[in-house]
């Protein structure tokens, strides 16, 4: 081995810079304060640094190289779990969303009494649908909230929340965003 201006030439050939610190045979660099540090496996690049093939930074010098982890492999059955389970909640969310039309009597008349001795305030929640659009589609597309309702409904919010209203004729049904809830509302007509 060549140590000559702090290089040492393996046998393999390879040049490591050595110009402050030591390289032991076992596999760890020991540095001139007496720090170890285990490379077995790792990559020293000639800045100082410690890199190991994960990509992890271990140790830091002046210029940092990172050695890029592969991407997991993609399988068809992780595809198809995750569109399957993409189409189960976008039925319920439906299922959800048409249930607006069909609210029972037995829900509907606590929140309007509720409503009435509260002086009847304007855009008073009377039921509220917990949803969530998804960051992509079972189609593999992103959308906003209100074209992941037409999505998956086939209809917009509007549509749903004028078959209630079709239903309560002498008040005024409209519906807000509020999070990740879409909230119907009343509010006296006239």
């Amino acid at each position: 081995m060549d140590v000559s201006e702090n290089v040492v030439i393996d046998p393999s050939g390879s040049v490591i810079d050595v110009s402050g610190s030591v390289i032991d045979v076992s596999g760890s660099v020991i540095d001139v304060s007496g720090s170890v540090i285990d490379v077995s496996g790792s990559v020293i690049d000639v800045s100082g640094s410690v890199i190991d093939m994960s990509g992890s930074i271990l140790g830091l010098g002046s210029n940092v190289a990172v050695i890029p982890t592969p991407p997991p492999p993609i399988r068809l059955e992780d595809i198809l779990s995750s569109q399957q389970l993409l189409c189960q909640q976008e039925t319920a969310d439906k299922t959800a969303l048409e249930s607006i039309g069909t609210i029972s009597y037995d829900t509907l008349k606590p929140r309007l009494i509720q409503w009435a001795s509260a002086g009847f305030p304007n855009a008073y929640v009377i039921y509220d649908i917990p949803m969530r659009a998804p960051p992509l589609c079972s189609d593999g597309v992103a959308r906003p909230l209100q074209e992941y309702i037409e999505f998956v409904s086939g209809t917009s919010i509007a549509a749903h929340v004028s078959v209630l209203q079709a239903r309560l004729p002498d008040f005024v049904v409209s519906y807000a965003y509020s999070g990740y809830s879409i909230l119907i509302v009343v509010s006296k007509s006239g």
